[in-house]
């Protein structure tokens, strides 16, 4: 494929093309299989377990609801915004076992729980969150965690 000025301005997806076999392991996740995963970006390397989008934005929305809101006077019902805003997200996304409908979000991302950074030799410290890639960010990656 050739690639025009125009094209190196326009949209990245269209001068990275996915790789078919990443995009297969997150069509599986997308089934409900869960994957440990190692990927390198950019000089950097995250390691964690790889999810379907809608674990991934179900938990995001259990992790709104419970959260530490401040500054807001009434942060119960922000957090039940946040959560159920969270969950509309999730249901943009098929259950395990269906066929995503006609006009569900095109698959672009992955989904990492326990999601690790790693730079050089350093570890940066996190609790295991949520984390969610561009899959034409990704420049290499195997399957299972470095620790």
């Amino acid at each position: 494929m050739k690639h025009s000025v125009k094209d190196a301005q326009g949209d990245p997806a269209e001068l990275h093309p996915h790789d078919a076999y990443l995009d297969a392991l997150v069509t599986f996740a997308e089934g409900n299989l869960e994957i440990g995963m190692t990927l390198f970006i950019r000089g950097t390397v995250i390691a964690g377990t790889m999810i379907s989008g809608r674990k991934y934005f179900e938990e995001l929305s259990r992790q709104m609801r419970n959260a530490s809101i401040h500054g807001s006077s009434d942060p119960a019902d922000l957090q039940d915004v946040l959560g159920r805003a969270m969950m509309d997200f999730a249901n943009m996304y098929p259950k395990a076992g269906e066929e995503p409908a006609p006009g569900s979000p095109p698959r672009s991302f992955l989904h990492l729980r326990n999601a690790r950074i790693f730079q050089a030799a350093n570890h940066l410290r996190s609790n295991g969150q949520l984390m969610r890639l561009r899959l034409d960010a990704v420049d290499g990656y195997f399957m299972g965690n470095i620790e």
